[in-house]
């Protein structure tokens, strides 16, 4: 709840100190990345100056541990979540990134925004892995018990991004994205949508604003 109320400020601090819509905008994000863990994002951006980025997110990441038996098994009632049965080590994150972005289209349509930061991170592994005895017939519940370890700690997120502003309003993103703390690396490609204020309503190099002869 705390993360949901320091976003809500920092958009409400950009929309009344900036002139959102001429050469300042500021747009939701949504992101959905995998490769050697599957991750998922919101947050907002916000472009000024012509040039600089700033963005600050939440996001959940999900990954396989590496402690994890190899012949673990969740059974039925792993199937019925998807797999999602506690098994996995979870990470949730604050980032807040910083960065240039560039224009690589005359319309100012397609851009790159290259960021990174710093995020900080709670993170849940399990550990202590003791194997139940195998009882014969159809698995219902997951071969093996565990604990949790619990801790927190600060990485180094990567994650430049090629946004297409197809309208003012809405867009799409494709990103590269390098996560690393004391605990794991993490690296993976996603993509997601834009919503909010993405461009000028004005495009230079667009003919539907040039003047009749």
């Amino acid at each position: 709840m705390k993360i949901y109320l320091l976003i809500l400020v920092f958009v409400i601090n950009i929309q009344a100190y900036s002139q959102v819509g001429q050469d300042r905008f500021v747009y939701a994000t949504c992101d959905m990345n995998a490769g050697n863990y599957f991750y998922a994002d919101f947050g907002v951006t916000y472009l000024f100056r012509g040039k600089y980025s700033l963005a600050i997110e939440y996001s959940s990441t999900i990954s396989n541990p590496k402690s994890k038996p190899s012949d673990y098994a969740g059974g039925l009632a792993s199937v019925a979540v998807f797999g999602l049965d506690g098994s996995h080590d979870e990470m949730e994150s604050l980032q807040i990134l910083g960065g240039r972005y560039f224009s690589i289209n005359q319309q100012k349509t397609i851009r790159v925004n290259l960021q990174a930061g710093m995020m900080f991170s709670r993170l849940t592994m399990p550990v202590n892995w003791t194997k139940f005895e195998d009882s014969g017939g159809i698995q219902i519940g997951r071969n093996y018990d565990f604990d949790y370890d619990r801790n927190q700690t600060i990485g180094l997120v990567i994650n430049p991004k090629f946004e297409f502003a197809f309208t003012r309003v809405f867009g799409l993103s494709a990103s590269p994205q390098f996560i690393w703390n004391k605990q794991q690396v993490y690296y993976g490609i996603g993509i997601g949508y834009m919503l909010g204020v993405l461009r000028s309503s004005k495009q230079k190099g667009d003919d539907r604003f040039q003047p009749s002869p």
